[in-house]
């Protein structure tokens, strides 16, 4: 243990100075492809914010269910569904379904995501957490 195989020198070198390993970890990946988005390591997808703003407030995780839509509309739309923290499964539960639909599942369901976002967050500036087409 503490030893580490250095491929220039082709042998075992110590590990390093404790703020060497903390600044390798520490480096920044940059832009990662999630879901057709290009999203940098301080953003989040909509689905993501909702899902922590569900643990935060000790609510069960958020469900997404297709739906139909609406007449002479084509694509997909998608609904999510908030369950409330004490009775899961009841009329308490907070329900959102975007009106318009969506190219693609995936994007129903971040759109889905951002109006319950807008619903329970409201207040916050969530346009910095969030990628470009958010």
């Amino acid at each position: 243990h503490g030893h580490r195989w250095d491929a220039e020198s082709q042998k075992w070198v110590g590990k390093g100075s404790r703020d060497q390993r903390i600044a390798a970890k520490l480096t920044d990946s940059g832009p990662k492809e999630v879901k057709g988005v290009t999203v940098r390591t301080h953003e989040r997808l909509p689905s993501q914010l909702l899902g922590e703003w569900c643990q935060r407030e000790k609510r069960p995780r958020p469900r997404w269910h297709p739906a139909r839509p609406a007449p002479g509309q084509k694509g997909v739309r998608s609904r999510v569904i908030v369950p409330d923290k004490k009775k899961p499964g009841s009329e308490h539960d907070l329900a959102f379904c975007p009106a318009e639909a969506a190219p693609t599942e995936t994007v129903a369901k971040e759109q889905a995501a951002l109006l319950a976002l807008k619903h329970t967050q409201g207040a916050l500036p969530l346009e910095r957490k969030l990628p470009e087409p958010y």
